[in-house]
């Protein structure tokens, strides 16, 4: 076997590691746990929502068990109740607040998803600062982020906070308006994460976005210029950014239950046309590139919704432009990476003949998977 057969088998080997790493993975939702802190007149209520797997990390033993069901759940009701009065640890000028109550139950999100959801209440704190320490997040995977939102009795924003191992509590003063003392009902500036905060969540959010990723990937492997991919990946640029502001400013918004299995179906037609084109480089790829990545920009968009983006009128420019600024950031490291290998693999016929067409079967697959997770089992 010659030396140039080997390149080709090592550098297919190299893409279909890349190719089949999705199949393991779930979508690109970076933030799998929610909590909404609210500062009632007598009370202070906690509701967090963790996704069933992280739940159950929350239970001894755990590696003992296959998952959280609709069956087994009322069996472990018990021990999760016990492990949700332990999520945050809660404390007004030093002094620790302990809960009160403490509910637990099963719910819906926004794509079908059932996930656990913890109900606590804890004594009113009557002076501040008033720290959230999210203890929880310490029996998390490392890359577990979840977000935290504190509001006033009034719905007022106090303070909103992507939380992960690196930063795991906020501190607040305590709003004149919630504490029995104070006189003065003027509303406290609130507090939100900063450029570095957005800026960190748009690289990580296209790094583990696999799924928009592998739509770009399907894309360029069928190119044979680099002009050609130049174009495909500004236009998939400008696309997504366009739909990311119009949804953050809410001009144009689509639900993550249409959102998600489009962007599925993305992946499946650009996986399906390659296989059809047989190494021809697609016309026209450059518009089907802008409206796809029309679609891709809604599901940028729905993780800044989902952390509250321009509640109760914050600003959202500099959120959008760090957030968009990251997302970029991020594809063009990883393009700066990927496009070097496919220009080696495009100068061997082989690849051509045999590596294209089976990179874009295990495209077309990636996208029928995350179809059928989308719709038939969500």
């Amino acid at each position: 076997m010659t030396n140039g057969s080997n390149r080709v088998r090592l550098g297919l080997s190299v893409l279909l590691f890349v190719f089949v790493i999705p199949l393991a993975a779930f979508a690109h939702d970076p933030f799998t746990s929610w909590t909404n802190a609210r500062l009632k007149a007598d009370h202070l209520e906690l509701e967090v929502t963790l996704s069933r797997a992280s739940a159950l990390l929350l239970l001894p033993h755990s590696d003992k068990l296959p998952s959280i069901t609709l069956e087994n759940f009322p069996s472990l009701s018990p021990a999760l109740k016990t492990a949700g009065g332990t999520l945050f640890e809660i404390t007004a000028a030093g002094s620790p607040l302990t809960p009160r109550s403490v509910e637990v139950k099963l719910t819906d999100d926004e794509m079908g998803a059932t996930d656990v959801l913890f109900h606590l209440t804890y004594p009113a704190p009557t002076s501040g600062p008033v720290r959230f320490t999210a203890l929880y997040l310490e029996r998390m995977v490392d890359d577990h982020v979840g977000t935290l939102v504190v509001t006033n009795r009034d719905g007022k924003d106090l303070g909103w906070e992507p939380l992960s191992a690196q930063t795991l509590f906020l501190e607040l003063p305590l709003p004149a308006a919630d504490s029995p003392t104070a006189a003065s009902n003027r509303p406290p500036a609130v507090i939100a994460p900063s450029f570095k905060i957005f800026l960190q969540l748009g690289i990580e959010h296209i790094v583990r976005g696999y799924d928009h990723l592998l739509f770009l990937a399907g894309l360029l492997v069928a190119c044979r210029r680099f002009r050609s991919m130049a174009v495909i990946i500004t236009c998939f640029t400008v696309a997504h950014s366009i739909t990311l502001a119009l949804a953050a400013l809410d001009i144009a918004t689509l639900s993550p239950r249409v959102v998600e299995p489009l962007i599925a179906a993305s992946i499946v037609f650009v996986g399906v046309e390659n296989l059809l084109r047989r190494g021809e480089e697609p016309r026209g790829r450059w518009a089907l590139t802008f409206v796809f990545g029309l679609i891709h920009g809604f599901g940028f968009a729905s993780v800044l919704r989902q952390i509250g983006l321009g509640k109760n009128g914050s600003s959202i420019l500099m959120p959008v432009f760090s957030f968009n600024l990251g997302v970029e950031a991020g594809q063009i490291a990883i393009a700066a990476a990927f496009l070097p290998i496919l220009f080696y693999l495009r100068r061997r016929p082989g690849f051509v003949r045999y590596g294209l067409p089976v990179a874009s079967a295990l495209i077309t697959l990636a996208g029928a998977y995350w179809l059928v997770q989308r719709t038939l089992l969500s």
